[in-house]
């Protein structure tokens, strides 16, 4: 595939994807949660593979989290790649009700692998460390990074591109959740922290062009990934569909829907942590 005919495809490819998706976006608002939709549409009724009251487990935040609190819908920032709508429900495990107010973040890798913070690190080796304030940052850039309130259905809607890869780990988006306190003086806290992950024959079709592949380094799949393994990462696996199933450059469209502990304290991200020079 020619990296060129994709980028030349971006402009109007968005405007048509950002058209469908909201329309698509609107009509899905409409569907309860629980109700199988008609003709193929994405079904809510096993949460994506989980019971929707079943708790979707926590994964690491990895070494890029930033506490930028950028408040937006589209986190593009002019990056290149295959249009990306990503719909994330939120339920309390424990009532099974979606949850609203809650400040959701979330953050990936460009088409290329790499994350704005430290996007001259190259993502064809190894990173010195795995945890938060591990690596220097080396930008101030905010590019694939965002953060929403959501909606009484549970819901937020982010615009971005697909994620590319880099070395060691399976294709995935960060995700981490918070309350949000009237009282300014209740210390922050995490009640989730997670990975969302992709189905390997989506990745294997995105992969295959130039603006993602021509890497260096051997992709990771989700089998071969110790976190998507050892963190029951199927577990969080987003649903995919493409707009136009003859042209992926059109975009394509995902929705996951995660059930969380409102009371816990995730240990992936902590208070200590957002003191930390590099978040």
């Amino acid at each position: 595939m020619d990296v060129n005919n994709l980028q030349g495809k971006k402009s109007s490819s968005r405007r048509d994807f950002l058209k469908g998706s909201a329309a698509i976006t609107a009509t899905a608002a409409l569907a309860p949660i629980g109700l199988a939709r008609a003709e193929g549409k994405l079904s809510f009724q096993n949460g994506n593979g989980i019971g929707v009251c079943t708790l979707t487990p926590e994964q690491i935040s990895g070494p890029y989290f930033r506490n930028s609190k950028i408040v937006r819908r589209d986190i593009t920032d002019s990056e290149a790649g295959i249009p990306f709508l990503l719909k994330v429900t939120i339920m309390d495990e424990k009532t099974c009700k979606p949850v609203d107010k809650l400040f959701i973040d979330i953050w990936h890798c460009n088409s290329r692998g790499k994350y704005s913070g430290w996007s001259y690190i190259s993502p064809d080796i190894p990173p010195e460390a795995g945890e938060i304030s591990g690596i220097n940052r080396t930008d101030d850039k905010v590019f694939l990074r965002g953060a929403q309130q959501s909606d009484k259905n549970g819901v937020v809607n982010f615009t971005t591109i697909y994620p590319g890869f880099y070395v060691g780990r399976a294709t995935h988006i960060h995700i981490a959740i918070r309350q949000i306190s009237k009282d300014i003086n209740e210390e922050e806290h995490f009640a989730f922290v997670g990975q969302m992950y992709f189905p390997e024959e989506i990745n294997t079709e995105v992969y295959k062009y130039d603006l993602y592949s021509k890497r260096r380094v051997i992709r990771t799949k989700n089998r071969e990934d110790e976190y998507f393994k050892n963190m029951n990462g199927h577990l969080s696996e987003i649903k995919v569909t493409k707009i136009d199933e003859s042209d992926i450059n059109r975009g394509i469209l995902g929705e996951i829907i995660l059930s969380i502990d409102l009371e816990n304290i995730s240990n992936f991200i902590t208070k200590d942590d957002l003191y930390s020079h590099t978040v």
